[in-house]
């Protein structure tokens, strides 16, 4: 039985940005389960952990801190079942649940890679959800609630992500407004839809965290915002991420753009937004083909 921290340094073949965003989470959820596995166990289950959080990262679903839930980690092994034997792929699987202090079961669920907490918002909801935004009781819930909105649905940022935007890291760039991403630096332009919404939230917002800047536990306040918030319907950051990424699919942007903006280094995160892009009009696709421009 090793002694955690005796292991060597441990450095995944994952983007600098990406393995610095999940190292803590992975190394801290390896010295709380691992105690009483060999080297070579922790080692593998540090592996899976490390991909599994990078792959939560990158599809931006659900912060990796949040990853380690039976329907978060069914969709990865139907997703890691596209790139490996469908035997390894549940093999990693059966880590996963052990690390997540969840006793590994032998029935199968089938996965829905359709579901609705996942799908982009319609327009309808939308229109909604922006009422919800701008009609709360106080300047303070105001801020909040519209950062959350446009953060999502205007720059494509994670939950975690939108948490750490503060009032300087919204900027100006080539004409229109822009926020700088703290944990890779990336600067995503707001979609012009909402640019307002994000001008707005410039306007308001002290010095500082835009995003309940008095709360203490950063990873709780997203969740404290919401449920004090009035109104039927509030949003969820993954499905605001989500429309985000549709609406671009659809609009055409490179992915040589939307990858980097999206903090993505791979189009297989983009896999599970793919199966909300509607078809392709007949004859915009054979302009597009043709590489026409204004396709």
């Amino acid at each position: 039985m090793p002694e955690i921290s005796a292991l060597p340094a441990y450095r995944p073949m994952l983007a600098d940005q990406n393995w610095q965003r999940v190292e803590a989470f992975v190394l801290d959820v390896i010295a709380t389960r691992c105690a009483d596995m060999s080297r070579r166990q922790v080692e593998e289950h540090r592996r899976t952990l490390a991909y599994f959080a990078d792959w939560a990262l990158q599809t931006g679903m659900v912060d990796p801190e949040e990853a380690l839930r039976p329907d978060v980690i069914d969709i990865y092994r139907e997703d890691r079942a596209h790139e490996i034997v469908a035997t390894m792929a549940e093999r990693e699987r059966k880590m996963l649940l052990r690390l997540a202090a969840i006793k590994p079961g032998r029935e199968h669920r089938a996965v829905s890679t359709s579901s609705a907490p996942e799908r982009p918002y319609t327009e309808a909801e939308l229109a909604t959800l922006y009422m919800w935004a701008t009609h709360q009781r106080t300047d303070y819930q105001r801020i909040s609630c519209l950062a959350i909105f446009v953060f999502g649905v205007g720059c494509g940022l994670t939950a975690s992500e939108s948490m750490a935007v503060t009032r300087s890291d919204i900027i100006p760039v080539e004409g229109t407004l822009a926020v700088r991403v703290a944990r890779d630096g990336r600067i995503v332009p707001v979609v012009d839809r909402w640019r307002h919404c994000l001008e707005r939230v410039a306007e308001m917002a002290g010095e500082g965290l835009v995003i309940a800047p008095n709360a203490k536990d950063r990873t709780a306040a997203i969740r404290s915002v919401l449920e004090c918030s009035i109104g039927e319907m509030k949003p969820t950051p993954t499905r605001l991420r989500r429309t985000w990424e549709v609406a671009h699919i659809e609009a055409g942007t490179p992915l040589s753009a939307l990858l980097p903006a999206a903090g993505m280094t791979s189009t297989d995160s983009l896999r599970r937004a793919m199966e909300f892009v509607r078809p392709c009009p007949p004859e915009r696709a054979i302009a597009a083909l043709r590489m026409q421009v204004n396709a």
